[in-house]
Order: structure tokens, then C-alpha cells, then sequence
């Protein structure tokens, strides 16, 4: 059974001096953000942030589980890709530049459950690609982008059980897109070094709690070597783990080795 997602835009309405209510917003803001009771200088004008609905709900797929953007098509305009974990498929939603959509079409995904995915142009030519993960066969899914909003399977990968968080970055500093991928259900972290032509390389396995649910890739330490922060939910905990502050030391091959500072 196909659902619908509801999409908001992020508008921000400047003020002179004073703050506007939040009962002043239109009737069908979503939510309100005033900036007014913020401490800040006299001669900054405030800002007020409200979400508004942008007319409309969007059909995708069944049992939605991952959502992305960016330009699949490359006219400047942000697009949508939606993963639909009980179909295996994804839901390509090409923007129009004014908050409008095309007619959704559907691709499908080899394996079962896809469900966190990330967008980057992996194989460096120039197109967004997409590297999904597929809950149920723990398998990391690498699909190369077309340019015209369509996708190209192009590797599977055996991963953790039930990965569910993934990010991209340059771990290893050789200019390539590297892969990292938290498994809930056990396995730690997989980080898969990008080759030449996009295909997933080597990889290393940092050990994480069980239960990771999302991952995020950054310079943490501001030391020019990107981090990992996993997001782990064993037993409910929420606990935020530092396996991100793995500070990425060289040694002498040309594998890269992490340290957990958590």
C-alpha cells in the first residue's frame, strides 16, 4: 500500500524592531520559531522561522524508510529520493525549483529493506549516486546516477546485521567518496574505502554498541581527518557514543586505522 509524505518549507520573515506573535502566522503554519527572545545586539533585526506546509502530500512507496536530496538531473533544482522498505524499491521525486514535483517514478533496489540511504557522486563523473542500506539482507547497495534522475545498480556489499545509518566522506584522504555504515542489530560500523571507478574498496570494522541506528561524518577534533558519531539505542538508552571522536590515524600502509575515544 503506497504512502504520502508531507513536505514543509523553511521560510524566514524579517522584522523591524519587534517580534511577530506567533498568533499572527497564518492559520496553516506548522510551527513557529521567534527569535526575539534571544539576547542579542539592538541593531540586529530579528528573524522569525516558521515551517508552512508546501500544498500538498507526495505518494511514495510502502513503509518508507529513508529520505535524501539533491540535483539528480542537474538542473539546479533539489529533487527527492525516498526508499520504500516493503516494495525494494526507491521513489525518485524530480523538483521543479519552485517547491513542485514531477510525477514520482519508481526504481527497483536488489535485496530486501532498503531503507537509510545518502547521496554523493561516488565514481566522480559529475552525477549524484546513491549508496543504500538494506535492512533486512545487510547488504550496502551502490547505484550510480544516470544524470536524468535514474540509477544504474552497480555493487552489493555484505555489511552488518540490520545496518540502518549511513554517511559518505574522504576518510583516507586519497580524494575518493568513502562509505561508512552503522548496523543495529549488531557488527559495529563498516567503513568502505571508495576505488577509482566508485566501487566499494577494502574496508575496516569499528566495534560500536549494539543497536546503532545513525551515523554522521565530521571533522569532530578540527584535526583534518573526518570523525565518525554513531547514534546507538540499545535498550532504549539513546546514549550518543564517541565512536566519531575515532580519531583516523595513518600508518605505514595505505589502510587507515581508527581509534575508539569514546
Amino acid at each position: 500500500m503506497a504512502r504520502r509524505i508531507s513536505l514543509f518549507v523553511l521560510c524566514a520573515v524579517a522584522c523591524h524592531s519587534q517580534s511577530t506573535p506567533a498568533n499572527d502566522l497564518a492559520p496553516n503554519d506548522a510551527a513557529a520559531v521567534d527569535l526575539a527572545d534571544l539576547s542579542v545586539p539592538r541593531d540586529l533585526t530579528p528573524l522569525h522561522l516558521a515551517f508552512k506546509p508546501s500544498g500538498g502530500d507526495l505518494t511514495v512507496g510502502a513503509r518508507p524508510g529513508g529520505l535524501a536530496t539533491g540535483d539528480l538531473n542537474g538542473d539546479g533544482a533539489p529533487d527527492l529520493v525516498v526508499t520504500n522498505m516493503d516494495e525494494n524499491n526507491l521513489t525518485v521525486l524530480l523538483g521543479d525549483g519552485h517547491g513542485g514535483f514531477a510525477k514520482p517514478t519508481k526504481q527497483t533496489i536488489p535485496g530486501d529493506g532498503p531503507g537509510s540511504l545518502v547521496l554523493a557522486d561516488l565514481n566522480q563523473d559529475g552525477k549524484l549516486d546513491v549508496a543504500v542500506a538494506n535492512y533486512k539482507s545487510a547488504e550496502l547497495v551502490v547505484m550510480f546516477g544516470r544524470g536524468d534522475g535514474g540509477f544504474d545498480v552497480a555493487s552489493k556489499l555484505a555489511v552488518g546485521a540490520n545496518p540502518l545509518g549511513v554517511d559518505v566522506g574522504d576518510f583516507d584522504g586519497d580524494g575518493r567518496k568513502d562509505i561508512a555504515v552503522g548496523s543495529f542489530g549488531g557488527g559495529g560500523i563498516a567503513v568502505i574505502y571508495g576505488n577509482a571507478d566508485g566501487s566499494p574498496g577494502h574496508s575496516d570494522r569499528l566495534t560500536a554498541p549494539t543497536g546503532v541506528q545513525s551515523v554522521v561524518v565530521a571533522d569532530l577534533n578540527q584535526d583534518g581527518k573526518l570523525d565518525i558519531a554513531a547514534l546507538s539505542n540499545k535498550e532504549k538508552s539513546h546514549k550518543l557514543t564517541d565512536i566519531g571522536l575515532a580519531v583516523m590515524r595513518p600508518t605505514q600502509s595505505t589502510r587507515t586505522r581508527w581509534e575508539n575515544v569514546g
